[in-house]
């Protein structure tokens, strides 16, 4: 189950947190998104198995870093059925994982795929905001033909 913007304010509303500081009153990303995700309806719900699961996807280091650290990363792993990363994403996570930070200690998953780009085409590589494993994302996105980019 892949949800919007929309979905995760209505399930807020839903779930009587409709202010948007109410992760300062105490409630954490954690038990908001196991609490979403537990009463989601069932029409969403999300089998295990490999027909249920959407395509390939790339993705960029924040996505990954962050489900890691707040130990949900395998959501990924039920939702699509391929996640890949650029190398540079691959570094960055790895770096960051090294650091001792609030990410010390956190692993890639082994099923996630390294595979560079070939080429990064010059409308990327001209993007001073994107990073390098954004720009390598997307250029990477394009050229296997994902279903989708998780980025932030």
């Amino acid at each position: 189950a892949v949800f919007t913007r929309a979905d995760f304010r209505s399930r807020r509303i839903a779930l009587g947190r409709n202010r948007p500081d109410h992760f300062s009153r105490g409630i954490g990303w954690s038990q908001y998104t196991t609490k979403l995700f537990s009463e989601r309806p069932a029409q969403r719900s999300c089998c295990h198995g490999s027909e249920s699961r959407r395509g390939i996807v790339v993705a960029d280091t924040t996505v990954i870093l962050n489900l890691a650290l707040v130990g949900q990363v395998n959501l990924l792993d039920v939702i699509f059925h391929e996640v890949v990363v650029p190398p540079a994403v691959q570094g960055e996570f790895v770096r960051l994982a090294g650091s001792s930070g609030c990410f010390a200690g956190l692993d890639l998953p082994h099923w996630i795929r390294v595979q560079p780009p070939e080429t990064i085409p010059s409308i990327i590589a001209c993007d001073s905001d994107l990073d390098p494993g954004e720009s390598q994302a997307l250029a990477l996105a394009l050229e296997i033909h994902a279903n989708g980019v998780l980025i932030d």
